[in-house]
């Protein structure tokens, strides 16, 4: 047997090139089969390096599916909900000092309404002034009760818009993994908000193509999937019959033109056909 040549990896090349009608020698490497893969090595890394950088910092970055993370919408949910909160309380905070800054400075305040007309003297005793802070706190104490109230939505009584007119195609079935529902209608027909809130989700995924998601008051959330357009984008407040979308047919997890509609309420799907008549 013909012995193996232990000094071919040792072998050196010289990659000369010539001009073609003078065959005037321009450039020239010595090469091996060491730095040959050396060389290449370098070469894929900086071009891998470089699509990366592309990739991060332009927007190509949009052209790629993100990936569904459940944790993160949960963790966005609740973070809009603490957020609005937060909006309501300082604006009661800030008319309430507001209010104690206009008495201590003896402002009218017959803005207020108060039917004592004493306490509409711009010339304020320590004692009217006592009263009218009572008063105040009073009041904002109320309103403040009032408007949480009016934030909560008994579920069976909320007047659900119809997202879409269609026809169902395929019902309500939890035990299959299907949430929702399926409405089948024509191809950029107007999907609109089923009920008042804030937009928490509008992404693109792979299964099911254009999804925007709703977060409603008393823990309510309405998706929408498949869309072919989304209208609405992150953090936008809807109305109740607002075009939130365009219907489409985006997605893996698709047949045809259609809308995917979920209801939730506290982390559990309800059926949409029991609060609305398709």
């Amino acid at each position: 047997m013909a012995k193996k040549d232990k000094t071919s990896t040792k072998k050196k090349y010289r990659l000369v090139i010539f001009e073609e009608v003078s065959l005037k020698e321009r450039v020239n490497f010595t090469l091996s089969k060491g730095n040959i893969f050396t060389y290449g090595g370098t070469i894929i890394i900086l071009i891998g390096f470089l699509v990366s950088l592309l990739f991060i910092f332009t927007p190509l970055k949009y052209f790629l599916p993100p990936v569904d993370n459940y944790k993160l919408e949960s963790k966005i949910i609740r973070n809009t909900v603490i957020v609005d909160s937060l909006k309501k309380e300082i604006a009661f905070r800030d008319n309430y000092f507001n209010q104690i800054k206009n008495i201590i400075n003896g402002v009218d305040i017959s803005q207020y309404a108060y039917s004592d007309t004493s306490m509409m003297s711009s010339l304020l005793t320590e004692q009217q002034k006592d009263s009218i802070l009572e008063e105040l706190i009073k009041r904002d104490q109320e309103n403040l009760e009032d408007i949480r109230q009016n934030d909560i939505v008994d579920i069976d009584n909320a007047n659900f818009y119809k997202p879409l007119s269609g026809v169902v195609s395929n019902d309500f079935k939890p035990a299959n993994g299907h949430n929702g529902i399926d409405i089948v209608a024509p191809e950029n027909d107007p999907v609109v908000a089923t009920l008042s809130g804030t937009v928490v989700l509008a992404t693109w995924s792979l299964n099911t193509g254009y999804v925007i998601q709703i977060q409603h008051a008393n823990n309510i959330i309405s998706v929408y999937k498949h869309n072919g357009e989304l209208l609405k984008k992150e953090g936008d407040r809807v109305n109740a019959g607002e075009p939130i979308a365009l219907v489409g047919n985006t997605g893996e997890h698709t047949t045809g033109p259609h809308l995917h509609f979920e209801i939730w309420q506290n982390g559990s799907p309800v059926n949409p056909t029991n609060f609305i008549s398709f």
